[in-house]
C-alpha cells in the first residue's frame, strides 16, 4: 500500500466525518489534475498515481462528485434538509470513505483490481475497514456535538448551524487540498480536532449529568429544571431556570407560574423536562408520559405566554429597523427566536416549509422598503407580526383542533 493511501486513509477519517460527497470530489480531483500540478507534483505524493484515468478519476466520475457534492453543500444550508441529511449520514458517510480509500488505492497501483480479485487484498481491506469506522465513530460524535445547536435553535434562526457548515466546507476543501501538500502538519492537526470534538462530547455529556438533581422521595436522578420527577411524580422542591440553549441553570426558576411554558418553548416536557424529539404539537412525553397540549387551557395560556411579548418584540424591532441593512440582521434573529421559534419548533415539515416560503416572499418585498427613512422603522416590526401571526395560526389549529 502506497503512502499517498495510507495518508489520505488516515487523513479522510477527519474529513468524512464532516462531509459525504464532498471529501471524494476533492479528492478525485486532485488524484486526476494533480500529477499534472508542478507544485503538487514536487511532493512526491503522486508518483505513483496511474496515467489512465481509473473508475475513481474517470471523466463520469468526477461529474458524478461534483453534481452530489453541489446537492450536499445546497442541503446543508437548509435546517429541514439537515435534519434529512443526520439520519443517513452516518452510514453514507463510512461508506463513500471506503469507495474513496479503494479509489486512491486503484489511481496509485495499476495491479490493484488484479490483486483484489486473485489474491483478495486483505490488508487492504482490514485498512478500509479501520477507515470506515472511524468515519462513522467521528461522524457520530459530530452529530452529537452539533445536535446541542440544533435542540436549541432547531430552524437556525441565530445562523450559528448555518456558519458551522460553512465552516466544514472550507475545511474539506482546503484541508484535502493541505492533506496533500503538508500530510504531516494536517494529520496533526486532524487529530487535534478530533481531540477537541471529543472534549466538547464529554463536556456537554458532564454538564447534562451535573444538572440533574436526586428526587426527594425515590432518590432517581431528575433534571434541575423539571417541576416533578418522572418516576414517582413527586414534586421538586425548586426547579433550575433553563437557559437560552434549553440547558439548566444554576439559579432557580424565577417565576414557577410560567415556568412549563418556559420548558415548552424550549421543546421539554412542562413535567419532567425531557426534551422531545418529535416534531409534534400533540405528543407525550417518553419519560413521564404527560400528553403535550392535551388540555386546552394549557394550549391557550402557553399561546398568551408567546403573545405577551408581541409589544416589546415590536419596540426592540422598531429602534433596530432605524438601522439601514445593519439593523435588519439582528432584529429578524430577535423576532424569530422570541415569536416564530416557539411555535415552528413543534409544526410538521411539510407545513413548516409552505409557512416559510409563503412568510419569506412577503418578506422579500418589504426589505425593499427597509432603507426608506422612518417607513424603514416599521418594516421588520411587520416582518415580525406577520411571521408571528403566521405561525402562531398554524400552531393553534393543532393545539386546539
Amino acid at each position: 500500500m502506497h503512502a499517498l493511501t495510507l495518508i489520505h486513509g488516515v487523513g479522510s477519517i477527519g474529513f468524512f466525518s464532516s462531509r459525504a460527497f464532498l471529501p471524494a470530489f476533492v479528492t478525485c480531483l486532485l488524484l486526476r489534475f494533480g500529477p499534472e500540478a508542478g507544485f503538487l507534483a514536487d511532493t512526491g505524493l503522486f508518483e505513483h498515481v496511474v496515467g489512465t484515468p481509473t473508475w475513481f478519476t474517470h471523466d463520469l466520475t468526477v461529474v458524478i462528485l461534483g453534481l452530489l457534492s453541489l446537492l450536499e453543500v445546497g442541503a446543508t444550508k437548509s435546517p429541514e434538509a439537515r435534519q434529512i441529511l443526520d439520519e443517513i449520514d452516518r452510514y453514507l458517510k463510512p461508506a463513500m470513505a471506503v469507495a474513496t480509500v479503494a479509489g486512491v488505492l486503484s489511481a496509485t497501483d495499476a495491479s490493484f483490481v488484479e490483486r483484489a480479485i486473485v489474491e483478495a487484498g486483505a490488508g487492504d481491506y482490514l485498512f478500509t475497514a479501520i477507515v470506515a469506522v472511524g468515519v462513522y465513530f467521528m461522524s457520530t460524535v459530530r452529530s452529537r456535538v452539533l445536535g446541542i445547536f440544533s435542540e436549541a435553535d432547531e430552524d437556525d434562526d441565530v445562523g450559528v448551524q448555518g456558519l458551522i457548515s460553512w465552516g466544514e466546507d472550507l475545511w474539506v476543501v482546503a484541508g484535502l487540498f493541505l492533506l496533500f501538500v503538508f500530510p504531516i502538519v494536517m494529520l496533526i492537526l486532524i487529530g487535534i480536532a478530533a481531540a477537541l470534538l471529543l472534549l466538547a462530547r464529554k463536556i456537554a455529556e458532564v454538564r447534562e449529568e451535573k444538572s440533574k438533581v436526586a428526587c426527594g422521595n425515590c432518590k432517581e436522578l431528575v433534571y434541575g429544571c423539571a417541576i416533578a420527577c418522572p418516576h414517582c411524580g413527586q414534586k421538586v422542591a425548586s426547579p433550575r431556570r433553563v437557559g437560552f440553549l434549553g440547558q439548566t441553570k444554576d439559579d432557580p426558576a424565577d417565576d414557577l407560574s410560567v415556568h412549563p411554558y418556559r420548558l415548552v418553548e424550549k421543546k421539554r416536557c412542562p413535567v419532567c423536562a425531557t426534551r422531545f424529539g418529535r416534531r409534534a404539537v400533540k405528543q407525550k412525553c417518553d419519560a413521564c408520559g404527560h400528553e403535550l397540549m392535551a388540555e386546552k387551557d394549557f394550549a391557550h395560556r402557553y399561546l398568551d405566554y408567546v403573545g405577551s411579548r408581541v409589544a416589546r418584540v415590536g419596540v426592540v424591532c422598531a429602534l433596530l429597523s432605524l438601522i439601514p441593512v445593519i439593523g435588519l440582521v439582528p432584529g429578524v434573529i430577535y423576532y424569530r427566536m422570541a415569536l416564530v421559534a416557539p411555535f415552528r419548533r413543534y409544526l410538521p415539515m411539510g407545513r413548516r416549509f409552505l409557512i416559510k416560503w409563503l412568510v419569506r416572499i412577503v418578506i422579500f418585498i418589504l426589505i425593499a422598503f427597509q432603507w426608506i427613512p422612518l417607513l424603514g422603522a416599521l418594516v421588520v416590526p411587520v416582518m415580525a407580526l406577520l411571521s408571528y401571526t403566521a405561525y402562531r395560526s398554524s400552531y393553534k389549529a393543532l393545539a386546539l383542533g
